[in-house]
Parts: structure tokens; C-alpha cells; sequence
């Protein structure tokens, strides 16, 4: 297509003057376009024509000392190839191409979501094994609150910086709770890592969380209800729901070069693609 259809999703840390430009352009003024998407959200575009306000929006993203990738990381990289590619190639690489679109954020203007998880089968255990070898690292508990039309279950034990996490197996929800570990750094402390790690590893031999068939995932704004009804359809033997992240996490580890682990966050809102186009030429 020679084109960017869909945005890389980018976050910043809380900036009050560029809350106030933006609310100046849109208050008392009708959108440009209104889209309503198939999910229920309604995407509204307000061009910022003033010249000052766009002035002073370069100023302050230009002393913002990072932005961080939340969505797009291979949209990123590809736009970074195609330069690379056109310039190898001996063509003269307009400057469009060297950028990309991307949709920029407050840490404050987006939620996280939990990137639950499902289990295709549990051998080489059933799941009373599965379950019993469980409850031999985490304190397991019946777990029959929380609202299943909600995105996320809410952790009735464990304290701060313990790992929860919930598993439904056979028609029934558990709580699991390890304990933190004070020498985790953030990566190891994240539930997934104690999930992947303590769990799906030593009891399941899921040892690639990409490309294992057996682990599959349910991301995005998705009640619970979702992954209960996969699982007792027999589409899968097992659902883990997991807890969001904390943004200033993601910030924290991408400060000391992490790499946070696959499908760890699911953020909203997210832009329709083809929404806005990037034409590279």
C-alpha cells in the first residue's frame, strides 16, 4: 500500500499544558469526522489548526525525554526497515518514509488490561494434578466473587506485591496467590514471568510462550464471562485470567532496556485502523 494505516500507540508521562492546547481545540467545536466503530466506541477527529497551539505542542513533545511504545512494536520496526530497504536499494527515500504514524498518549488517558490466558490441554497432568501441583507453590482458594461481566477479577487475598492471578478449570474459579519474591527485579516480578516461569514451564513444558499451540491468549476489553464459556464449551481445558500492569511499570522497565515478556499488556482505547493514513510518498 505504501502507506501507515494503523497508528503506533505511544505513551508519555502526564503533561497538564498539552491537556489544556488539547481541550482548547476540541471545546465549542464540532469534529471533523465522526466514526462509530462496531464495538461501541466513537472516534472523533479534531484537526489543530492555530499555529501557536501547534508551536508550542512541538516545543514541549521535543523536551519530553521519551516516548514509550505500548502497541505497534512491530509497525515500528517495519517503518524502520523500509528506509533501510529503499536506502540499500539505491532509491531516493523521500521524507515521509522516514516517518510513521502514531497516536500519542498520557500515561493517564489509557487502561490496561490484563492478556489472559488459555490452555488448549493439560497434559501431560489432569486437571486434579494440575491443580494439586498448583496449590504445592501458591495458596489456592475457591473463588465465587466478582462481577464475570467485568474485564478483571478482584483479588480477595494475598498482599502488596504478591503474585495473583485466576484459574478456571472444570466449571470452578480459583484464586492463586505466590508470594513476592524481594529479589525479583521488574521483569521477573511480573505475574506473567511467576506464571510462565513457576507454572506453565515445570508442570505444562510450555517452554515458548509465542509459539507453544497449547497456550493461546484472550487480550482487550473482554468480560470474563468470555473465557469461561470457552472453556466449558471444551474448546480448551483451562483459562487464566491475569491482572493488569501498572503503566509505570512498562515505563520503568523500558528505562533500564527491558524487554517485557509476550502478551503482558492490553491497552485501550485503540484507534480503527485506516482511521488516518500515513502515505510514505
Amino acid at each position: 500500500m505504501n502507506a501507515n494505516t494503523g497508528p503506533v500507540v505511544l505513551l508519555h508521562g502526564t503533561h497538564a499544558e498539552i491537556k489544556t492546547i488539547l481541550a482548547r481545540s476540541t471545546e465549542s467545536r464540532e469534529p471533523e469526522m465522526v466514526v462509530h466503530a462496531e464495538n461501541g466506541s466513537i472516534h472523533e477527529i479534531f484537526p489543530i489548526t492555530d499555529e501557536a497551539d501547534l508551536a508550542r505542542l512541538l516545543e514541549i513533545f521535543v523536551s519530553i525525554p521519551a516516548l514509550y511504545i505500548a502497541d505497534g512494536h512491530h509497525r515500528c520496526k517495519s517503518a524502520v526497515n523500509v528506509v533501510e530497504k529503499r536506502s540499500r536499494d539505491g532509491h531516493k527515500v523521500p521524507e515521509e518514509t522516514h516517518h510513521f504514524l502514531s497516536v500519542i498518549f498520557a500515561e493517564d488517558e489509557v487502561k490496561v488490561h490484563g492478556y489472559s490466558r488459555l490452555l488448549t490441554d493439560l497434559s501431560p497432568l489432569d486437571p486434579d494434578v494440575f491443580l494439586k501441583k498448583v496449590s504445592d507453590i501458591a495458596h489456592v482458594a475457591p473463588y465465587n466473587d466478582g462481577d464475570r461481566t467485568q474485564f478483571t477479577l478482584t483479588p480477595k487475598l494475598g498482599g502488596k506485591g504478591d503474585h495473583v492471578f485466576h484459574l478456571y478449570v472444570k466449571g470452578k474459579w480459583y484464586e492463586c496467590v505466590i508470594p513476592r519474591n524481594p529479589k525479583n527485579n521488574d521483569i521477573k516480578a511480573l505475574d506473567v514471568s511467576i506464571l510462565q516461569e513457576q507454572i506453565l514451564i515445570p508442570f505444562l513444558g510450555i517452554k515458548d510462550p509465542r509459539g507453544d499451540p497449547r497456550l493461546q491468549y484472550l487480550g482487550g476489553a473482554r468480560p470474563v464471562r468470555d473465557l469461561m464459556t470457552k472453556v466449558d464449551s471444551g474448546e480448551y481445558a483451562a483459562a487464566i485470567a491475569m491482572q493488569p500492569i501498572d503503566v509505570r511499570t512498562v515505563f520503568s522497565i523500558a528505562d533500564t532496556g527491558g524487554i517485557m515478556p509476550p502478551k503482558s499488556t492490553w491497552f485501550e482505547p485503540k484507534l480503527l485502523s485506516g482511521l488516518l493514513v500515513h502515505l510514505l510518498e
